[in-house]
């Protein structure tokens, strides 16, 4: 039976325009057949959607099958080569009078294991110096519940056909971070949380895209994430006595989330 595959070793070629005209191609190895017509039925087809605003225009399969190729089976490969092309329309470049934006700075709440600093107010001798780390009894370190700043913003727009290759690239899109500067933010500090979709009957859709911030720094892409790592180190004082302390030993960086390109959410740049 033949199959269709991506050729991610062919990177996607997308381009725009100033004026907001789009193009992209996309090549897919196809397998299990040198017919030409079992070969048409297979991958995107005429008219259908990448992204928002991009339809296919153009397609071209050609046999790449070689008799002296022993990576290829008896039945050969076919390659498919598909061309997009679309406009972003206007509410889509994203004039601040053809959308309703909400920002959202309300601090939340975030678990924290270290303090900026801290001393001892009482005179009782220490038998343990946690350095920065907050709350440590034994082996654990307990942290503290703070205030933290945050960001959130909101974006709404409207179009009068949702297809479904649209919302599976809204799905794709979601909990990804930017992969470029976008709306004026650095890459990486942008968060996708996804969209929420509404249409009443003969209305148009409305699209209401949700985003959280976390802003770069020297350590740290935006929505990486940071922790530590702790050693306890036992010294002998003058008078016998141990005393311990907690000090950092690592630092270490987690990419959590993938990047994505924001642009085919439909919001412009």
């Amino acid at each position: 039976m033949p199959t269709i595959t991506e050729n991610h070793a062919s990177p996607t070629a997308y381009n725009r325009d100033s004026s907001g005209v789009l193009t992209a191609t996309r090549i897919y190895d196809i397998k299990g057949t040198q017919d030409p017509f079992v070969a048409d039925v297979l991958g995107p087809q005429q008219g259908s959607f990448y992204g928002p605003y991009m339809q296919v225009t153009d397609r071209q399969i050609v046999n790449i099958a070689s008799a002296h190729d022993p990576t290829e089976d008896d039945t050969g490969a076919m390659r498919l080569t598909v061309n997009y092309e679309g406009q972003i329309p206007n509410h889509a470049l994203l004039l601040d009078d053809d959308i309703d934006i909400t920002l959202d700075t309300s601090a939340q709440v975030q678990h924290v294991d270290k303090a900026i600093s801290q001393i001892v107010v009482d005179e009782n001798p220490i038998d343990r110096d946690p350095g920065l780390f907050i709350g440590v009894h034994d082996d654990q370190v307990d942290g503290v519940d703070i205030y933290f700043p945050h960001q959130s913003f909101s974006i709404s727009t409207e179009t009068p056909v949702l297809t479904s290759d649209m919302r599976q690239n809204l799905k794709s899109l979601s909990t990804k971070v930017n992969d470029r500067i976008w709306r004026g933010y650095d890459i990486g500090e942008v968060l996708y949380l996804g969209a929420v979709a509404t249409k009443r009957r003969n209305e148009r859709w409305n699209l209401t895209h949700h985003f959280l911030i976390s802003e770069n720094s020297p350590l740290k892409f935006g929505w990486e994430y940071l922790w530590f790592a702790r050693k306890r180190t036992v010294d002998t004082l003058g008078d016998g006595t141990k005393k311990v302390t907690d000090v950092l030993k690592n630092t270490w960086v987690a990419k959590v989330y993938d990047l994505g390109n924001f642009m085919f959410i439909g919001l412009g740049t």
